[in-house]
């Protein structure tokens, strides 16, 4: 296996998330590698395997910054620089929970999730990509 197969490879044992938003609901995500080609409606949290994988966690996976979107394919719909933010503090991945249920149903999860997760980008990303 080379490098970049190492670097960019999910791990088979993280390539099924379940996160816990603020109000105690459970969501179901796939783990792609940032470069996959992802299209469709719902919610897209870009993540980084964790500095110490023996800490506990909620997750395996580090999340850097969560939006809802009605076309994760579509990189217009992300504010201007979070994608190359989110890669310089370490994001390999986009974890993935697909959702055709509405703009107020995707937005309502998204919210939920920053809640729980508190991911930096949500709020410093923001205003260091403007």
């Amino acid at each position: 296996m080379n490098l970049h197969h190492e670097n960019y490879a999910t791990p088979p044992a993280h390539a099924v998330v379940t996160l816990q938003g603020d109000s105690r609901q459970i969501y179901g995500f796939t783990a792609f590698p940032l470069a996959a080609p992802i299209g469709g409606a719902g919610i897209c949290i870009f993540a980084c395997p964790p500095k110490d994988p023996e800490a506990f966690a909620p997750s395996w996976w580090t999340p850097l910054y969560v939006r809802g979107s009605c076309n994760m394919g579509d990189g217009s719909a992300m504010p201007r620089g979070i994608l190359e933010q989110a890669r310089w503090m370490g994001a390999t991945h986009v974890l993935v929970h697909f959702c055709d249920r509405g703009d107020e149903a995707r937005h309502a999860i998204a919210e939920d999730l920053i809640a729980a997760l508190r991911p930096p980008l949500n709020a410093e990303g923001r205003r260091a990509a403007a």
